[in-house]
């Protein structure tokens, strides 16, 4: 969970709108996430799950004297979806080889967070149709401040996805966000900022 999508909506959390849609969905799967794990959990780690459950939110419903009164979850049929697992496992993939890149990169001295970074993408075929159009969310799954497509197979190793180049991105560092854009400084009424953030305080 930390290691990537709790990681990975950092930046929805802290950025954008209050009552976003990309915001309030992740809200609503922490909150699913952890009603299911709190009382999962509470049979082995009862002290810390009963301090969870009397500070967590409650549906309307749910026993809110004690989670050893609530029922355990049960699996939702609804989630089971082959083609989005299959989906997510590739670019579960993607992420793993473009993050060697960027210790490579870190281990240079090139880089510092991945934030600083630009990731080139090199695919063709399928790799390449299922990727391209894909830049604003694959920035947000790498964490990185820009990627770009190329179709290609240059930089690709043996068995991987995709191949991958690090660049340093191009701009400076937005304040608010961290990430680096050639649009900070163009809100004369925040100039520290990026346009992105600028429109979410809006």
């Amino acid at each position: 969970m930390s290691a990537f999508y709790l990681d990975i909506i950092k930046d929805r959390l802290y950025t954008t709108k209050k009552d976003s849609i990309q915001r309030r969905a992740a809200q609503t799967a922490m909150y699913k996430i952890l009603s299911a794990l709190v009382r999962i959990l509470a049979p082995m780690t009862c002290y810390t799950a009963e301090e969870i459950w009397k500070s967590m939110p409650h549906k309307v419903g749910e026993n809110t004297e004690s989670v050893m009164l609530d029922y355990y979850p049960k699996a939702n049929p609804n989630y089971d979806d082959e083609e989005l697992e299959e989906k997510w496992d590739k670019y579960i993939k993607i992420k793993d080889e473009v993050s060697k890149k960027l210790e490579i990169a870190r281990a240079d001295k090139k880089l510092g967070l991945s934030l600083e970074a630009k990731v080139i993408l090199y695919a063709d075929g399928k790799e390449y149709d299922f990727i391209k159009g894909k830049e604003e969310l694959l920035k947000e799954i790498l964490i990185v401040s820009d990627v770009e497509i190329i179709k290609g197979n240059e930089e690709k190793q043996e068995g991987a996805i995709v191949g991958v180049k690090v660049e340093k991105a191009e701009g400076e560092k937005c304040e608010r966000c961290w990430m680096y854009s050639k649009t900070v400084g163009e809100d004369k009424d925040n100039p520290k900022i990026c346009a992105r953030c600028s429109s979410n305080l809006k």
